[in-house]
Formats: structure tokens, C-alpha cells, sequence
């Protein structure tokens, strides 16, 4: 691409100086929505991540749009609302009532106190946090080899919450195979994930409610496996009954698996379900979404597609 090469270029992850580089070789740039979100996961089987205000205090924490500027500066679009679907997954299906229940989680210090402090936690006079216990929190950043721009976004990451009192260290998995193996198992506390992946509703949702939360289909039933059952695959170990902001009970790995029976109409008040779970209890917290970007050189084609139908942008 940079020294103008191709008559097309796929999807990559890269730096802005790069972009300049390929843009300078007579390359042009188109963009699409992807479905797939680039979150940041718990476990919650530990602690102290097995408390909701933890979890709520992390998305006060992390500041998205500086990660993203870091992470995927080109191809990314920072979470604007914790929902467990990119932006257009969720605006073509939130209503209006639902909407007004989501909290927002936006970038707030001092509300990340109050939750640390209501889960138990105090600060020290380093300006350290501590568990209940009286021990250090300190957390280890799980990423994997080849994901140039999670690794640049756990710097970010780290330091965010390194500065608020949480010291952070990023790991790296030797490839990806590996880290899916490891996470499965349930030997991560925190690290990357991907949501929200594919335009199948219960596709998407099973990111975060599916095989990681312990459910699975068996004859169009929903199967569940705690995380302390042999090979269950269930690393995020959230409970199996969520309470909505509204008080509503939900139990969304059930509806999730519910939701491969149903027809489009069907699925739209359960999705209004699953996106307010997802905000509520925080197994994820979104960074960003990621944008289909390519490239076209028009020395020799044109005519390529501008973007606007994003299913076409996905037919190399």
C-alpha cells in the first residue's frame, strides 16, 4: 500500500503516520460500519470484579476516546453507550423507552470513587486503592500477540488506571489460539475481548451471554455451566439472574439461547432485555468499535463502492 502497489487493500490496524504514508502513494480511503466492538472483559469469579461497583467504577475510569486515539486512531470509533453492540447495531434496535433506562457511564472520577468506597475498597495515603482485605488492588492487563492495537490501547489502559490509585501491568499471550484457551479455562482476571461480532442479534449478544457466560445450546435449549464445572468454558462467571435499572429480573444467557427460535419481531423486545443487562451488570466494558476501513488505488479501477452499504464493503 505505501508504495502504491494495489488496486485494493482489506482491512488493517495502523497508526496515523502510517495512514499518511499509504494516503501519500495515491491511496484512498473508505469507511463502513463493522459489527465487532473491541471491549475490555472480567472475571468475575475474581476478585474483587465479583462486585458490581468494581466493574461500574472501570467504565468511570477508562477515559475511551484517549484509548482509542491510541489503540485504533484510523479504524476505530470510541463506545458511546454500554450496550454490547456497535453504534448502528444499536440505534437500528433500542427504542426510546429503554433508551432512557441505560446508565451512562461516562468519563468520572469521582463517581469511580464513590463505587470503590461502596464496594469496600479505601484508598490509601499513597493515593493507592486497597481491597477489603487491607491488600493492594493492583490488576494485570491480558493481551495477545498480534493485536498490534490492543497492545497499544493496554498502555493507555494501564495508565489510566494506574493514575487513578490502581496500579496495571500489561501480559501478552504468545497467539491468540493460546489466549482463547487460557481465557476459556478462566486464568484471566481482565482482558480484551470481541462483541458484538456478526448482525445476528443472538450471534452478537453471545458474545458476552453465550459460551463465556456458561450457556450453550442442546436441542434448542439453553444448558448451563458454572465456571467451577471441568471444561465448562464459562470465564466470566456473572450471575445467571441480572436486575435491570427499572427492577425488572432477567436471566440473559437463557434469552439469549431463546432468541435463535425467534423471528426478527420476536427478538426486538428481548434485545431491549439483553442490551439493559449488559449495561447494568458490565461483564464488558465497550473501548471501541471498530470502522471497515479500505483502501483503493484508482491508477488502473474505479467505480469501487463508496462506503454506504456496508454489507457490500464486506465482499472483498
Amino acid at each position: 500500500l505505501q508504495s502504491g502497489q494495489l488496486d485494493y487493500g482489506p482491512f488493517i490496524a495502523m497508526t496515523n503516520n502510517t495512514k499518511k504514508a499509504i494516503e501519500k502513494a495515491g491511496n484512498r480511503m473508505i469507511k463502513a460500519a463493522s459489527p465487532v466492538q473491541a471491549s475490555v472483559a472480567f472475571n468475575q469469579t475474581k476478585k474483587p470484579f465479583d462486585k458490581l461497583e468494581v466493574r461500574q467504577a472501570f467504565a468511570h475510569i477508562l477515559e475511551r476516546k484517549a484509548i482509542t486515539k491510541v489503540g485504533q486512531p484510523v479504524g476505530g470509533m470510541p463506545v458511546e453507550t454500554q450496550s454490547g453492540l456497535i453504534k448502528a447495531m444499536y440505534d437500528a434496535w433500542v427504542d426510546e423507552g429503554t433508551k432512557s433506562k441505560m446508565i451512562d457511564y461516562k468519563h468520572d472520577p469521582a463517581k469511580a470513587e464513590e463505587l470503590l468506597k461502596k464496594a469496600g475498597l479505601s484508598k490509601g495515603g499513597d493515593g493507592n486503592w486497597k481491597l477489603a482485605d487491607g491488600k493492594p488492588f493492583k490488576v494485570t492487563l491480558q493481551s495477545v500477540t498480534g493485536f498490534a492495537d490492543w497492545i497499544a490501547g493496554s498502555n493507555v489502559v494501564c495508565s489510566q488506571l494506574t493514575d487513578f490509585g490502581i496500579p496495571c501491568q500489561v501480559k501478552v499471550s504468545p497467539d491468540f489460539a493460546v489466549y482463547q484457551e487460557e481465557m476459556a479455562a478462566g486464568k484471566y482476571a481482565f482482558g480484551w475481548w470481541l462483541v458484538s461480532v456478526g448482525t445476528n442479534p443472538p450471534s452478537a449478544m453471545g458474545r458476552i451471554f453465550g459460551e463465556g457466560y456458561g450457556y450453550t445450546a442442546v436441542g434448542g435449549r439453553a444448558v448451563y455451566k458454572a465456571p467451577t464445572e471441568k471444561d465448562s468454558g464459562n470465564w466470566i462467571g456473572g450471575a445467571q439472574e441480572i436486575t435491570l435499572a427499572d427492577g425488572t429480573k432477567v436471566k440473559p444467557g437463557e434469552l439469549t439461547i431463546k432468541m435463535q427460535q425467534m423471528s426478527p419481531e420476536e427478538q426486538k423486545p428481548v434485545m431491549q432485555q439483553l442490551m439493559q443487562a449488559e449495561n447494568a451488570s458490565l461483564p464488558v466494558i465497550g473501548i471501541w468499535d471498530y470502522t471497515n476501513t479500505q483502501w483503493v488505488n484508482e491508477k488502473r479501477f474505479t467505480n469501487f463502492p463508496d462506503g454506504s452499504d456496508a454489507g457490500i464493503m464486506r465482499l472483498s
